[in-house]
């Protein structure tokens, strides 16, 4: 018997987690299955596992569009380590982010500079120089530019 979800969101994103995590092969792998990362092994079966992943996660909201590991972006595709989230919420959610913390208000790097307004690359540049995370994402008053203070 047939799932009938063949070619749907939540299809491509369960043959996607699978591809990335088994395939050697997969322009991925070496970040996932490369590094350990393993699928449920109730996910993971071509027979069934799918509808036990779909049990698990239901359909993908609209305004998601991807599957990721959260809270523990380290960890497995598993349950209690996956939601559906937005590009930008899987983006933020790296082991590769940085993460900065000021005022006591923790962001990426990516964050910080849709915040501040200051290019990510200049922030990073900045941090590499030995600037403190508060002064990296100030905007500086020359060239017309505001003061963040």
């Amino acid at each position: 018997m047939t799932h009938g979800m063949t070619g749907t969101k939540e299809h491509a994103c369960w043959l996607a987690m699978r591809h990335r995590c088994n395939n050697p092969n997969n322009q991925k792998y070496h970040l996932y299955g490369g590094v350990g990362v393993i699928v449920f092994p109730d996910w993971d079966r071509p027979h069934g596992g799918f509808e036990a992943f779909f049990a698990y996660m239901g359909y993908c909201p609209p305004d998601k569009n991807c599957i990721d590991r959260w809270p523990n972006p380290d960890g497995n595709y598993e349950p209690g380590n996956v939601r559906w989230a937005t590009d930008e919420e899987s983006n933020n959610n790296k082991r590769t982010n940085r993460f900065l913390t000021i005022n006591g208000k923790t962001l990426t790097i990516a964050q910080w500079s849709r915040e501040s307004g200051v290019p990510r690359r200049t922030i990073m540049s900045r941090l590499r120089r030995g600037w403190t995370p508060e002064h990296a994402i100030r905007l500086g008053t020359f060239q017309g530019q505001r003061n963040m203070a």
